[in-house]
């Protein structure tokens, strides 16, 4: 299962499903002051590029731009079936820290369970071109219209 973790923090690294990453609020009354001296007031609204700390090859390591499944696999992230859930400062897909997302090892779980029956129960065309992303309120998810061609296999493997 560690390839299959890796496969799914691959994905998740490189379309994120909140582009926006953590948004926080800034609470303290007059606000903290960057290190370069910019002000941030109370109620000002900060947030995380998911997307641009996942394409720093000094945080993922090699050719961020391409996908590779194995990754984190060749990193030796993780051992046994924990990989996908854990959570850094060089990867959001979760959150960080005491507010990381409690689901992510239920939606992992789903995750696997789903490509598990799709991979042994179907057989998978690839798409001739990628199909693109849209934006819906901070999440990335694939265009409404993307098909995919499956066929029920009549032996299961």
């Amino acid at each position: 299962m560690t390839k299959l973790d890796s496969v799914i923090r691959e994905t998740l690294r490189l379309h994120p499903l909140n582009a926006q990453g953590m948004v926080r609020e800034v609470v303290a009354i007059g606000g903290p002051e960057t290190p370069d001296g910019l002000l941030l007031p109370q109620g000002t609204h900060i947030s995380l590029l998911t997307s641009t700390m996942h394409s720093d090859p000094d945080v993922s390591g090699g050719d961020t731009a391409e996908y590779d499944p194995l990754r984190f696999y060749k990193q030796g992230l993780g051992g046994g079936q924990t990989a996908a859930v854990q959570v850094s400062e060089g990867y959001l897909s979760f959150g960080l820290g005491e507010h990381a997302c409690p689901g992510r090892f239920f939606a992992v779980n789903v995750i696997k369970l789903m490509l598990a029956h799709l991979l042994v129960r179907y057989d998978i065309e690839p798409f001739a071109e990628r199909p693109g992303f849209t934006a819906l309120a901070g999440a990335m998810i694939p265009k409404a219209k993307t098909k995919v061609k499956m066929r029920k296999r009549s032996v299961i493997v």
